[in-house]
């Protein structure tokens, strides 16, 4: 039986960094719609995070919200980036601890969350990773 101690002490064994995945494609907040496109299609991803010049995370971007319009070549140089994204549900500090973050996810209900450090996009967080690791470290505290 998992004890409530056993579940503080794997979540203060985790490291919010073995779980950042940055293998996102990021588009620039200034780009168009046929630059998206041309990252669609060299990612295995289906969300894009949004940046500035300075890395700065602006927003994000769904594949499920561009799936209509993606064939539309005619929107391609007009149809800015800006126009497209969303905010996130919510944000990852990278200070967070990650009772932070399992409680973002819980209270968002989102799949991945993107990881910030001062406002620069450093990765996102998959809830399937998160939960993995965990049951991982949980299995192997269990067996000491």
């Amino acid at each position: 039986m998992i004890t409530h101690h056993k579940d503080k002490a794997v979540l203060n064994f985790m490291k919010l960094k073995s779980v950042i995945e940055t293998d996102f494609v990021t588009v620039h907040v200034d780009s168009t719609l046929g630059n998206l496109v041309k990252e669609v299609s060299k990612s295995k991803r289906n969300m894009f995070p949004v940046i500035d010049d300075e890395g700065i995370l602006i927003g994000i971007i769904l594949m499920d919200h561009i799936r209509e319009i993606m064939f539309e070549r005619d929107m391609y140089d007009t149809t800015m980036i800006s126009n497209l994204m969303i905010l996130p549900l919510a944000y990852i500090a990278y200070k967070d601890t990650m009772k932070d973050v399992i409680e973002k996810f819980e209270t968002t209900g989102a799949w991945n969350l993107p990881v910030i450090d001062n406002a620069k996009y450093v990765g996102m967080v998959s809830k399937s990773k998160l939960f993995s690791a965990y049951r991982n470290l949980l299995l192997e505290i269990s067996e000491e």
